[in-house]
C-alpha cells in the first residue's frame, strides 16, 4: 500500500507527513475513562483560577514628574555627555535638568541660573494653576460655594457634573465660551485681606464641566471650604476592607495549593 501526495494538487506551499503506528489494541472503555480524567483535571484547573485578580486602583489627575538638577560629578555628565562631546570643564553641569530620579536619563534640559533658583526654591510649592491662573483673563470662571462643592464631589470623570445643574450665573459664563480647558476660581465670600482662594484646572464639555485634581487635593479643598468629606472617607475604608478581603482570599487559595502539592 502506498500514498502519493502532490503539493500542487493540494494547493499548498508545503506540508508534513506523519506516520502513526498502532502498538496495542485500544478499547472504547479505555477511551471513555481517559476522557473523564481529562475533564476532571480541566475542572480543577478552572476552579483553582476562578478567584478574580486584585483590581488596581485607578489614578485620577496628573502625576507630575520631578525636576532633578545634576550635581557636581554627576556620572551621566562626566562619563557620557562631557566625554562624548568633549565639553570643557568650564561648563556648569549643575544647570542641566532631568525629569526622572531612577532609570535612564534620556532627556536632559539646560536652564539658566535664574530658572534653577526659581525651581529649587519652590520645589514643593509650584502648582500650574496657581502660577498661570492670575495671568488668565478670557477663560476664567468664578464659582460659588455650591458649585465648587459639586465639582469637587464629582470624582467620577466618566460622569462629570452637568452644566445645567450649576448656579445660573456660572451657566451663563460657561455658555459664552467654547469647549476646552478653563480655569476655575473659588474665593471665600468673606471680607478679609487674606481670604481663601482656590485655583482649579477644568474642562468645559458640551454639557458638562469637570475638574482635574488629585483625590488628596480634592479632599483638602473640600475641607477648606467646609464641606462634608465623609464620602471619600467611606470610599477609603471600603477600599481598605476590600483589599484586605482579597488578600485573605488569595492567602486561602495559596494554602490550598500548598496542601495539594504536599499530597
Amino acid at each position: 500500500m502506498y500514498l502519493r501526495i502532490l503539493p500542487h494538487h493540494q494547493d499548498t506551499g508545503g506540508f508534513f507527513v506523519a506516520v502513526l503506528k498502532k502498538l496495542a489494541p485500544w478499547s472504547s472503555a479505555e477511551a471513555v475513562q481517559r476522557d473523564e480524567t481529562k475533564t476532571a483535571e480541566g475542572e480543577n484547573d478552572i476552579q483553582a483560577s476562578a478567584s478574580p485578580p486584585k483590581k488596581k486602583k485607578r489614578f485620577y489627575g496628573y502625576k507630575e514628574d520631578p525636576f532633578i538638577y545634576f550635581e557636581k560629578g554627576e556620572p551621566v555628565w562626566k562619563e557620557q555627555i562631557q566625554k562624548f562631546y568633549g565639553i570643557k570643564d568650564s561648563f556648569d553641569e549643575t544647570l542641566l535638568l532631568v525629569r526622572t530620579r531612577e532609570g535612564k536619563k534620556r532627556n536632559v534640559y539646560l536652564t539658566t541660573a535664574a530658572v534653577k533658583e526659581l525651581v529649587t526654591d519652590n520645589e514643593d510649592k509650584i502648582k500650574g494653576a496657581y502660577v498661570v491662573g492670575p495671568f488668565l483673563h478670557d477663560r476664567v470662571i468664578s464659582v460659588c460655594d455650591q458649585d465648587a462643592i459639586q465639582l469637587l464631589m464629582g470624582s467620577d470623570l466618566d460622569n462629570p457634573p452637568q452644566i445645567h445643574t450649576l448656579n445660573p450665573t456660572t451657566q451663563e459664563k460657561l455658555n459664552q465660551i467654547e469647549t476646552g480647558s478653563v480655569a476655575l476660581v473659588y474665593e471665600a465670600d468673606v471680607e478679609e485681606e487674606d481670604k481663601l482662594s482656590l485655583y482649579m484646572v477644568g474642562w468645559k464639555g458640551k454639557a458638562s464641566l469637570k475638574v482635574y485634581i488629585s483625590k488628596n487635593d480634592r479632599v483638602h479643598f473640600l475641607r477648606l471650604i467646609g464641606a462634608d468629606t465623609s464620602k471619600f472617607e467611606n470610599d477609603k475604608i471600603e477600599d481598605k476592607f476590600c483589599g484586605s478581603k482579597d488578600d485573605e482570599d488569595q492567602g486561602s487559595v495559596g494554602n490550598g495549593d500548598n496542601q495539594n502539592d504536599a499530597d
